[in-house]
């Protein structure tokens, strides 16, 4: 049979260029799009508070190095928690926390709350590029992942571009709505993640979870977004709906085994159940009632 990520990475590659990976990208696109509006904020708020709260080169100092070492550190526990956790509600978290911090920054009182603010800010944000890249690199078709990352870089100098006009358009005097526009990146790819950006199936897959990864393939191959109500640690195979469509998807029977599956054997791990798992399958054509 085939390993499970290469049956994976087969579907992902039959599902080709359309819909899906434009909204794949635009979705991981906007993470950096986010993370480039946040990242010039501090070039501009820095000439802006100084004026305003009389800082000292010392409060400015230590301004700067908040905000850099919140991203440093959420960097770091980001990518953890994605791979303890999964990629989606990760990604989905630091978005929120993104927002969150963000806007309440615009209503700082006064210098040590808004390093706070932008320290907390500067953590969520840690989180947004480096898993929008592992969403991208997990999700795309194989083939499109090289000019997928690419591409991402295009969307953060858009978010930097963006939050350079905004600044110019309201500085000094409007302050605090410019830090809650600056939001807006991440609270549009929140709101629209949340109902169209799937599961990676590969980080599934991965965490011994192949019953949920075969429903997220399922789902994509069928023309879906991919996101489906997971249960946790399922061992349940796909319905044979699921797996026509699968067949559907694909074509063809290759990489079929003798009994007309395509195996997707659960990720090794050290479970004392482990022996007890079904081996997920999806089906092949001339099993399935479709072309011999």
């Amino acid at each position: 049979p085939m390993d499970a990520r290469a049956a994976a990475e087969a579907l992902l590659e039959k599902r080709g260029a359309g819909r899906y990976s434009l909204g794949v990208l635009c979705l991981c696109g906007f993470g950096w799009m986010s993370d480039g509006a946040e990242n010039v904020v501090l070039s501009y708020m820095l000439p802006t508070l100084e004026d305003l709260w009389s800082l000292s080169p010392g409060q400015l100092g230590a301004m700067s190095t908040a905000i850099y070492f919140g991203q440093a550190a959420g960097a770091t526990f980001w990518g953890a928690l994605a791979d303890a956790g999964g990629r989606r509600p990760v990604f989905l978290l630091s978005l929120a926390l993104t927002v969150l911090f963000g806007v309440a920054s615009s209503a700082a009182p006064g210098f040590y709350t808004y390093c706070m603010l932008r320290l907390a800010t500067g953590f969520a944000i840690g989180g947004n590029l480096p898993l929008a890249v592992s969403l991208a690199s997990e999700l795309l078709p194989p083939s499109l992942r090289d000019r997928g990352v690419v591409a991402l870089q295009l969307f953060n100098e858009i978010g930097s571009l963006g939050s350079t006009g905004l600044a110019a358009l309201l500085l000094p005097g409007r302050w605090r709505l410019y830090l809650c526009l600056v939001a807006l990146p991440a609270a549009a790819v929140l709101a629209a993640a949340a109902f169209a950006l799937p599961e990676s199936p590969l980080w599934l897959i991965s965490a011994g979870r192949g019953g949920e990864a075969a429903q997220v393939l399922a789902s994509i191959s069928a023309g879906g977004s991919g996101v489906t109500r997971l249960l946790p640690r399922s061992r349940t195979l796909a319905s044979a709906d699921a797996q026509s469509r699968i067949v559907a998807a694909r074509g063809g029977g290759e990489g079929c085994d003798g009994d007309g599956t395509v195996g997707l054997p659960p990720a090794r791990d050290d479970r004392a159940d482990r022996a007890r798992r079904p081996r997920l399958a999806i089906g092949c054509p001339h099993r399935l009632g479709g072309a011999p």
